[in-house]
Formats: structure tokens, sequence, C-alpha cells
């Protein structure tokens, strides 16, 4: 889990992801910025475009997480966790590591970004369909479903302190692994499908 520092307008060409892929909107509280649009929306948006960008050229997504730089004009930094995934203690070492670089490098936002098909562990989407019996899915695909994982941990400013935002989405890129179709992202349950504890610690 090494950072790399990268520039997020090499990968992110807007005009080269699929026009049909809008970025999440819905990202809860003011976040830390000003202007139409928030500094941590304007990450989400470059994060999610770079993602797709690699996806469409790769035909897949390795697991990284981009951390918002503590300062505005700030190298977006891409962190490689290809091994975070592969295990409950795994899962948990790369957690760690996480919130000790987000301490340290005072970071805003984080996303953590991973192709579904890379997560044995936490498998969050397993035994949430629809039983029989049963109107409600929690987990509205089938289980041959492909797609990405993108969660948000971010510090949005509430009336006294600034406390973690958290959210995730899944974009499901259809049944068919060999010809990938992104979709549009869906906003899920953060408490029934994060991929990672929370990140961010509180500022008092």
């Amino acid at each position: 889990m090494r950072p790399d520092s990268k520039d997020a307008g090499d990968k992110a060409v807007s005009n080269s992801i699929p026009a049909h892929i809008p970025a999440p909107q819905d990202t809860g509280r003011t976040f830390v910025g000003c202007g139409t649009q928030s500094i941590v929306e304007q990450f989400l948006t470059n994060s999610l475009t770079s993602a797709i960008t690699q996806f469409a050229k790769e035909g897949e997504l390795k697991s990284v997480v981009y951390v918002q730089p503590a300062t505005p004009g700030g190298e977006l930094q891409v962190i490689g966790i290809a091994a975070g995934f592969d295990s409950p203690q795994a899962n948990d070492q790369c957690k760690d590591f996480l919130r000790t670089y987000a301490v340290e490098n005072k970071a805003l936002a984080m996303i953590v970004l991973a192709d579904k098909k890379n997560i044995a562990f936490p498998t969050v989407w397993k035994g949430k369909g629809q039983h029989k019996g049963s109107e409600k899915a929690e987990w509205k695909w089938k289980e041959s479903e492909h797609g990405i994982f993108m969660q948000l941990d971010a510090l949005a400013v509430g009336t006294v302190n600034a406390v973690p935002e958290r959210k995730v989405w899944f974009i499901p890129t259809g049944t068919n692994a060999q010809q990938p179709r992104p979709q549009e992202p869906v906003q899920l349950d953060i408490d029934l499908f994060a991929i990672m504890p929370p990140l961010l610690r509180t500022v008092q």
C-alpha cells in the first residue's frame, strides 16, 4: 500500500467516460469548500472520472484509494490497496494504514474504489437480495452482476464541529465480464454496504 502522487488530470479526461455516467450528486451536508460545487464534490467527480476512464481502457479496476489534497491545487494522492479485500485481517490492516495516512496528511476526504470481483471480504452484497415472499431487496442485482464499489469518507461542515460524512455507491457493469457496460452509480445504505470501516477522525 504505497502512496503515489499522480495528476488526476492525466487520467481524468472528462470526455473519455461514457456520457451516461453522471457523478453522484447526493453528498449530504455542505462539504468543506465554497462555490456552487464544493472541493469534495469536485474531488468525487474527478475520482469517478479517473476510475471509469481506467475501467474503460483496461476493462478492470484495481483497488485504489484517492486522497483529497490537504491544500487546494495539490497533487491527488493515489494509494494502491490490491490486497485490502483479501481477508478480514487484510481489510483491518488496510483500514489501520489508511487511518494513519489520513491523520498524517490531514486528509479531508478519501474515496475507496474496488471492483466487486476483487472483493473476497467483505462480501457486503451476499444475503441481501430479495428473498422469497419479500417485496423489498436491499441488494437489487443478481449475484452474477459485476460492478464497482465506491465509498466516500469526507469531513463535512456541521454547525459546530467537522464530522465525517460517509457514502457508498455501486456502479453496475452488467453480467458479461468480457463486455462491461458501466451504468449510473446507485447510492446504497452505508451501514449495510460499506467496504471499509470509517477512515477519518472527528475534528473537535
